[in-house]
């Protein structure tokens, strides 16, 4: 096994009337744009309608190598990617949603080079500091820095560990998960280890950095490795739509010092 052998996780969740799309968006990203190393694609498959719709989807994925597993369709994309990893080989793992799309050569290089930095505990192609205090007071004011979970990378024992015992009923579970009091960003912080937003460019912009990464709603995420739903829906928004969103995601301007307790 090579010593920085990934395991890419995509979910493959076929609740929304469009999966098939969303399916051949990735994988024609997929085939693409090369991974950069050696990398064991495994696929969950999970929340389908039918039997037949699930047949659909596996046939798309036939001309890929991968690793299938079944799953009941709970726990959202968090509790499918708790309960694959226990079943990784790999040192490395990176999880995909269903909406994501590469979009930049050795993209899976550039996260995992960052992340063989000792003093970094996970990766990930977008992260935020937005706040969703205003949907529960117990969800961090803002700043509250946080990579998103869309694309995102750990050391496969890190991975165990940050999401033992996670319980995803509802979606606010998930939200929780994300961007919450003990969310998966805070938990790698407490335990002295930072986060990091990878660029296409191959820099690891650490959360007092993130703001200028140009990745996730900022001018043109020029600088984006892996896209999905949210940063595609950011290019079709009008400019005051852009501007409210990116003022929600950042605020008018976020001094370092500001993240001092987080690093």
């Amino acid at each position: 096994m090579s010593e920085d052998a990934t395991a890419l996780v995509f979910l493959a969740r076929g609740y929304e009337d469009d999966h098939l799309d969303r399916f051949r968006r990735f994988i024609r990203s997929y085939a693409s744009f090369s991974t950069g190393q050696p990398t064991h694609l495994h696929v969950i498959f999970k929340g389908f309608h039918t039997a037949e719709h699930e047949r659909s989807a596996r046939l798309l994925f036939e001309a890929l190598p991968h690793t299938a597993h079944v799953m009941e369709d709970v726990g959202f994309d968090i509790g499918a990617y708790a309960a694959v990893v226990g079943y990784l080989n790999d040192p490395y793992v990176c999880f995909l949603n269903s909406n994501s799309e590469i979009i930049s050569e050795n993209w899976l290089r550039k996260l995992i080079s960052n992340l063989r930095d000792p003093a970094v505990g996970m990766v990930g192609a977008t992260g935020s500091c937005e706040s969703l205090n205003y949907l529960h007071p117990d969800f961090p004011r803002f700043p509250n820095p946080h990579l998103r979970t869309n694309a995102f990378a750990l050391r496969v024992k890190d991975a165990q560990r940050f999401l033992d015992g996670i319980y995803i009923r509802e979606k606010i579970d998930a939200w929780r998960f994300e961007s919450g009091p003990d969310s998966l960003t805070r938990r790698v912080f407490s335990a002295a280890l930072t986060c990091l937003v990878v660029g296409r460019d191959g820099r690891g912009y650490g959360p007092s950095a993130w703001i200028d990464s140009e990745t996730f709603r900022q001018g043109l995420q020029s600088n984006l490795l892996v896209g999905d739903n949210v940063t595609r829906a950011y290019f079709d928004m009008s400019p005051s739509e852009r501007d409210r969103i990116v003022f929600k995601t950042w605020g008018g301007f976020v001094h370092p010092r500001l993240f001092a307790s987080t690093l």
